[in-house]
């Protein structure tokens, strides 16, 4: 398969997108970006199994089969740095690059001016059959329907892993509840989609998380009023 898209717009979808891949390598399946290509755009997919990130880039020309590939984070870091976006100057046109990929590596060729520029050879990263159906999951989530949930425990690293979508698209986070289990699905611009998974933790926890609550209930009604609050408060 062979397709081109602006750099400037496949930047902002890896960038955005990377943070939810798996960090460690011992976890295979999802160490890795999925790329599900189309013959109109491009969707670029990772989960950690907490969050999901989920970016669209449009094709500017397409030849072949569609298809999948994968990109490791490593893959990725190289991207990033060798191909650089044309900052905006108006109308002027992002620069291109053209993605070529057969079974044993993914090239990824600049093309922007009369001829080819710098290209950069990648192997190609085996295909892992089990990564997780990305678009399935948020399907699921959004024909569910939402429920309100009064408490979401999650980690301050995975509620940060979307402040990479946000500086990629330099456009606001939105947060909506989805489906009937606290999940959060993100949307950031026209361009990404996310999704938060809650942590479950343990009864202990949970007890804990209570009497922290209970606990700074007293003590801002305390100032507020200069008395505790009553058990049935």
């Amino acid at each position: 398969m062979q397709f081109n898209v602006g750099t400037a717009d496949l930047r902002r979808a890896l960038k955005a997108v990377a943070p939810h891949a798996e960090t460690s390598n011992e976890v295979p399946t999802t160490h890795r970006l999925r790329v599900d290509v189309g013959a109109d755009h491009v969707t670029v997919s990772a989960t950690n199994g907490y969050t999901i990130g989920h970016a669209v880039v449009w094709t500017l020309d397409f030849e072949g089969e569609v298809g999948v590939f994968d990109l490791s984070p490593q893959d990725v870091k190289e991207i990033l740095t060798l191909f650089h976006g044309k900052k905006d100057r108006g109308d002027e046109p992002d620069y291109t690059v053209r993605i070529t990929v057969d079974s044993e590596r993914v090239t990824i060729t600049d093309v922007s001016g009369l001829f080819d520029g710098k290209a950069l050879h990648l192997p190609r990263y085996p295909t892992d059959e089990n990564f997780p159906d990305v678009v399935r999951l948020i399907q699921t989530s959004l024909l569910t329907g939402p429920e309100a949930t009064t408490r979401l425990i999650t980690s301050g690293k995975l509620h940060g892993l979307f402040g990479a979508a946000s500086s990629a698209y330099e456009m606001p986070l939105v947060w909506d509840h989805a489906g009937d289990k606290g999940v959060l699905l993100v949307t950031c611009g026209k361009d990404f989609l996310g999704m938060l998974m809650p942590i479950r933790p343990d009864e202990a926890v949970l007890a804990d998380i209570e009497k922290w609550h209970a606990d700074w209930l007293a003590r801002i009604l305390e100032a507020a009023f200069g008395e505790q609050p009553s058990p049935d408060a």
